[in-house]
């Protein structure tokens, strides 16, 4: 009998482990499903160290996962997609540290040799949890880069911050010295000797394109060819060229090789929609809205911005889109519109009045850039939908 009881304690007793070991299991799976859902990696910050030698830190911001968990992946090598499985390096943490008040993990490369400066080192934060990857957005830096950042910063003030001046002063000494001793070591090595660390560098920036890497941004040597890439044309935008800092068009192919000038320089490729307004429009950095950019091929007195071109929300007005255009009359446009640029509607003499389909609050949400619309016609007005609260507004002048 007491072997009996004895067999049926031990049995219950299993069982009950058994079933306390599922009700954990469930608790931290749930738990883990919860932290997935808003898992956020960002590289927040990136520098140099100068210790014993010189080498790219990142600042890793992160939210709803482990630390420990956390990885930085390196790519010397431009990729077609950035991956886990693909990297030249993997790095774990060095620490932590606190960058313009966030907690940050710290991860450093420091694979790079002497006579590696100009090159572009790429990365990207990286953790999985159960099968699930999540990434950070992909970064490029470069010894090369965080010099130019440095030497093209203001420089502090002599009179009112002296220590931060010759602290300043002295810092451009070292890197030109480190600039000097990267390119001597590509001469004594023999590698890529065709852009030294000392030869002349600017920054070139993309507006709805990109470089064979796939950023929007690099630095090239001045007088070197480099070749810059546009969206295919779709059903809903025509591709019409890319227009460089100063409003010109310079090429009027979705890709072409772009001769590197002698000052830095943006250029943004600029579409036409479906509609038959012949306005231009730029892809905004969701590469899911558009902006319009200028007045393109569009002469109406009466201009109207349409809501959605295609499946495209149009949910801006550039910087200077309609400047000058003296023969502008109104302008209308859906509540959609979440900024009007610097100088959007600047010197536009004959423009009266704004339609825009949306009620006052909604009208002054919108994010207005300086002068956007300065000089406009004496009785200039904006006029929106009534609501409960407003409707007696409906139009009132402002300047």
């Amino acid at each position: 009998m007491k072997k009996g009881l004895k067999r049926i304690l031990i049995v219950a007793t299993v069982l009950l482990l058994v079933c306390a070991g599922v009700v954990i299991a469930m608790v931290v799976g749930n738990t883990a499903n919860k932290s997935q859902a808003n898992v956020e990696l960002d590289i927040y910050a990136t520098n140099l160290s100068f210790s014993n030698s010189v080498y790219i830190k990142y600042a890793v911001a992160y939210k709803n996962v482990n630390a420990s968990d956390i990885k930085m992946l390196i790519w010397t090598e431009p990729q077609t997609e950035y991956l886990k499985g693909t990297e030249s390096a993997e790095l774990e943490n060095a620490g932590t540290s606190t960058v313009e008040g966030k907690e940050c993990l710290v991860f450093d490369y420091k694979g790079l040799a002497a006579k590696q400066m100009t090159d572009d080192v790429y990365a990207r934060a990286y953790v999985k949890i159960g099968d699930v990857e999540y990434y950070s957005a992909p970064q490029k830096y470069s010894v090369l880069q965080y010099a130019f950042n440095m030497k093209n910063a203001a420089m502090p003030d002599k009179t009112t911050d002296p220590e931060g001046y010759t602290k300043r002063v002295n810092l451009l000494e070292m890197l030109d010295n480190m600039l000097n001793y990267g390119a001597l070591a590509q001469k004594y090595t023999n590698y890529k000797t065709d852009c030294l660390a000392t030869d002349d560098f600017v920054q070139i920036k993309l507006s709805g394109g990109t470089f064979a890497d796939g950023f929007k941004h690099g630095l090239y040597k001045v007088g070197t060819t480099v070749k810059v890439f546009a969206p295919a044309q779709t059903e809903d935008f025509a591709f019409v060229g890319w227009r460089n800092t100063a409003g010109e068009i310079v090429s009027t192919s979705t890709a072409f090789d772009l001769t590197v000038g002698a000052s830095n320089e943006f250029y943004t490729a600029i579409y036409q929609g479906n509609t038959s307004d012949k306005l231009e429009y730029i892809a905004n950095e969701d590469g899911i809205t558009y902006s319009v950019s200028g007045i393109g091929g569009c002469t109406d007195d009466n201009i109207v911005i349409p809501s959605v071109i295609g499946n495209k929300l149009i949910t801006g007005i550039c910087d200077g889109a309609f400047k000058n255009c003296t023969n502008i009359k109104s302008v209308t446009f859906s509540s959609n519109i979440a900024k009007i640029g610097a100088e959007a509607f600047s010197g536009c003499t004959s423009l009266k009045t704004i339609y825009f389909d949306g009620v006052r609050s909604q009208w002054n949400q919108i994010v207005k850039g300086t002068n956007w619309n300065s000089g406009t016609a004496p009785e200039f007005t904006i006029v929106w939908n009534e609501s409960d609260d407003d409707w007696e507004l409906g139009g009132v002048p402002l300047h």
